[in-house]
């Protein structure tokens, strides 16, 4: 961004009759602007209920300038449950990440563990992470702000045979049970 200051011309208890050679404007150009780029994967997109995911969030700062006072925001959605974050910098206080000042080339990653809630099974949860910081997001390149999963849900299919429908009195006969998924 660009700011102007523009002043008057100095009066005094003589005359100026002409304001020509006075330079009455400063420019200053800001350069405030930083391309971010957010990624978000998880490690396993169709967990059963109560299994343990990881999600990795990455923060890369394209440049061309630091980034300062950079938060990533990763709030986990309704049926999953957090267990830990640990960040590679920076500090994590769920659900923000403090990532603080991130260099112009620098990239920052951040692995958070979550459990699977119960009563979930056949359900579609998406995660969604944002960031902000003092600089504008130019966002040249795309972010990859969320990651979906879907709960598996079991279908057990069970299956009773024997081996001799029609036995004899005294006979000895063999059931075999059979569970498929």
């Amino acid at each position: 961004s660009t700011i102007s200051n523009i002043t008057t011309a100095a009066k005094g208890d003589q005359a100026d009759p002409t304001t020509i050679g006075d330079v009455l404007e400063a420019v200053i150009h800001i350069e405030n602007e930083t391309d971010i780029v957010l990624s978000k994967t998880v490690n396993n997109s169709t967990p059963n209920e109560g299994e343990n995911i990881v999600y990795t969030i990455e923060v890369t700062n394209n440049g061309p300038i630091d980034a300062t006072n950079l938060e990533v925001t990763d709030v986990l959605p309704s049926g999953i449950t957090y267990v830990s974050g640990v960040p590679t910098q920076g500090i994590w206080s769920a659900p923000i990440w403090s990532v603080g000042t991130l260099a112009s080339g620098q990239t920052a990653t951040l692995l958070v563990r979550a459990t699977i809630d119960a009563g979930t099974a056949g359900q579609t949860l998406t995660n969604t992470i944002s960031n902000t910081q003092d600089q504008l997001d130019t966002n040249f390149t795309p972010d990859d702000l969320e990651e979906t999963i879907v709960v598996s849900m079991a279908d057990l299919v069970t299956v009773k045979t024997v081996d001799n429908t029609t036995p004899d009195e005294g006979d000895t006969i063999t059931y075999t049970i059979e569970v498929v998924n």
